[in-house]
């Protein structure tokens, strides 16, 4: 049955899924610096010998936390999230960061589904909220 569904969606769908594959649905400047974060989370991958792609939760949780500690910012370690859910995606290979983004207030996020990299943004974004509040506050 699923041949028959997929079938009849690439008949009507396949310029679509093309485009979404392509990555045109970025612009180009967001694919280069996604690009970027991809090479570098390979490089550091092989560091520790570990596989980039599929990259495991824990692998994705770590070097988003060493990011972290090392000064990168909120928007940088979210732009580095993003840029290797969308590597995984795009080649359709299980996405490590899956859930609901920490901002959105949508749907509650479900900690027990691939909880390190969402635990990770989690926490910066409180730092990040707390230090703004600090400095609206001086």
């Amino acid at each position: 049955m699923n041949e028959v569904f997929r079938e009849a969606l690439l008949a009507d769908y396949d310029p679509e899924l093309l485009e979404v594959l392509s990555g045109a649905e970025l612009a180009p400047s967001t694919l280069a610096v996604y690009d970027g974060e991809l090479r570098r989370f390979i490089k550091w991958c092989a560091e520790f010998e570990i596989t980039p792609l599929p990259a495991s939760p824990e692998a994705v949780g770590f070097y988003l936390a060493e990011a972290a500690e090392r000064g990168s910012s909120y928007q940088a370690v979210k732009r580095m999230h993003a840029a290797l859910s969308y590597a995984h995606r795009i080649r359709n290979l299980p996405d490590p960061c899956p859930g609901q983004h920490p901002e959105s207030d949508g749907e509650e996020f479900d900690p027990t589904w691939k909880p390190f990299p969402a635990a990770v943004l989690r926490r910066l974004r409180k730092l990040a909220n707390q230090k703004s509040d600090n400095q609206k506050g001086n």
